[in-house]
């Protein structure tokens, strides 16, 4: 099974992860300001553009191929990691699993639950989840075209980023449907509240302003016991690591 890694630049590794639905080409112009200073390695999450998928697609089996991946090319050397939304949650479960092999996290919009719970109100709810796993049945390629309109719903440039985005996100061919239903019960079922105490790597949690049900979670994250730093990035949405390259960039890459 083949994963896609794209790699530029010298420095420390540091590892980008995309988010639910998208390749590796979400970055788009972070990557090339990040390698001025950090070696960086983007990924195909297994299913999506050049990444095969894998038999358990499931959280644990995604970090396992990661964690497998990054041992065979560079052996113990330890890396940064910086996930968006899906691939935060990916990132918190790697630390977990193997924290010999990561340093530090930076999280862009994520949280350690995305659906509401009991004492958790501030989150998606589960049937909006569902609503989207049976478009995806129906036609996954007009639910992902809705998922990107909603995530830059009130930003700045709406029209010229939605243009943008959806012009990158077939550009390396479709996910694989199993991959995309897979993400989508991935953010259903992860719940790491309860064992955020055990991160002990550096991280940041970069916010999005507009995303208001987002801030109960943060401070939530913040009184757990983990070594967290929190900042916000303000006229941003979901995807304000994509936008804003230079906001990002100058919130985000002083953290790595």
């Amino acid at each position: 099974m083949s994963l896609h890694i794209e790699s530029r630049g010298a420095g420390a590794p540091l590892l980008l992860i995309p988010g639910w639905g998208m390749h590796c080409g979400i970055w788009g112009n972070v990557v090339a300001q990040l390698a001025q200073y950090f070696r960086v390695h983007c990924v195909d999450l297994p299913g999506y553009g050049a990444s095969s998928i894998i038999a358990q697609y499931d959280l644990d089996g995604v970090v396992q191929r990661l964690s497998e991946y990054w041992h065979t090319e560079h052996g113990d050397e330890p890396l940064a990691l910086c996930g968006w939304s899906l691939g935060g949650q990916i990132a918190l479960r790697w630390a977990l699993h193997a924290p010999h092999q990561i340093d530090k996290l930076v999280l862009v919009a994520t949280t350690p639950s995305f659906v509401q719970r009991s004492g958790w109100e501030h989150a998606m709810a589960a049937n909006t989840l569902h609503e989207f796993s049976v478009a995806l049945l129906e036609n996954h390629a007009l639910t992902l075209k809705r998922f990107m309109a909603l995530q830059v719903r009130g930003s700045e440039h709406e029209r010229e980023l939605l243009a943008d985005l959806r012009a990158r996100l077939f550009s390396r061919g479709e996910p694989n449907i199993a991959a995309l239903r897979g993400g989508l019960e991935i953010l259903r079922n992860t719940d790491l509240r309860a064992v955020l105490p055990q991160i002990t790597q550096l991280l940041w949690s970069l916010r999005v302003s507009a995303m208001y049900w987002l801030h109960p979670q943060h401070r939530a994250i913040s009184r757990s016991n983990c070594p967290m730093r929190n900042c916000s990035i303000y006229r941003a949405r979901h995807m304000h690591h994509f936008y804003p390259t230079r906001i990002f960039l100058c919130n985000g890459s002083r953290h790595f």
